[in-house]
């Protein structure tokens, strides 16, 4: 006889609820969010790990500097000039069932409760386009 998939349970992680959760959401809308989240360095590991973890579909860290509403100064050689922190931002692009989940993933798992934690925004996507295949995805 030939081979037979052993009997799949149900999703009994976190990973696979999420992402049985999201795929049968997709089949009923096609519209696409783009999660971008502005983390501290040192909290990025942790962060990417646990979008890992419930199933995100990929994520994007580029690293950036920038100010919160209170600018700070630095000096050199008597000259003050604004000092811009290092921060990481993430970007995930996920149904939009699911951007609410991924948000909220960030958000726990960057929180310190002190100034400078960082911001999450939930953008809608248009479209996206694959550059080698110029398959266009209209959301």
């Amino acid at each position: 006889t030939g081979y037979t998939r052993p009997f799949l349970p149900a999703a009994s992680t976190p990973r696979e609820r999420f992402v049985n959760q999201c795929s049968r959401l997709a089949k009923e809308t096609a519209a696409m969010k783009l999660v971008r989240g502005i983390v501290r360095e040192e909290k990025v590991h942790a962060v990417v790990q646990e979008l890992t973890r419930i199933g995100a579909p990929g994520v994007t860290v580029t690293h950036v500097t920038g100010q919160g509403e209170k600018m700070r100064t630095a000096t050199y050689r008597g000259v003050k000039y604004p000092a811009l922190l290092p921060m990481c931002a993430l970007e995930v692009i996920a149904d939009d069932n699911c951007a609410d989940d991924i948000a909220r993933t960030i958000v726990d798992t960057a929180h310190t409760g002190h100034k400078g934690d960082g911001h999450v925004f939930v953008i809608q996507v248009e479209g996206a386009y694959a550059i080698r295949t110029r398959w266009r995805n209209v959301a």
